[in-house]
């Protein structure tokens, strides 16, 4: 199986919780409810020769905002796809402008 980081890819984390940039950044305590998940990332960050995490504000990542909210209709599966989906195509018009 190939993985992710043995392709060399970078990884560049955007999110709208600041929360979750804080976290991944600057860790947290065993008893903290995300530890588990927080070490997890911090691992995996590890691997790229790249991995960035930052806060951006959620109306500048509607893309990723609509894949979030349809996750159930996508599914739990990783899947690639090599073209985007037809529901993202006007909201990819509208961040390829660069406004929001």
């Amino acid at each position: 199986m190939i993985q992710a980081h043995n392709l060399g890819w970078q990884v560049l984390v955007e999110t709208d919780s600041v929360e979750a940039v804080r976290l991944i950044e600057e860790g947290c305590d065993r008893d903290h409810p995300c530890h588990e998940l927080v070490h997890d990332i911090k691992d995996l960050a590890i691997r790229f020769t790249t991995f960035s995490c930052s806060h951006i504000v959620r109306e500048a990542n509607v893309v990723a905002d609509k894949l979030a909210r349809n996750r159930t209709w996508l599914g739990e599966e990783s899947i690639i796809y090599n073209s985007p989906l037809d529901f993202l195509h006007p909201l990819l018009a509208v961040d390829k402008l660069g406004v929001f």
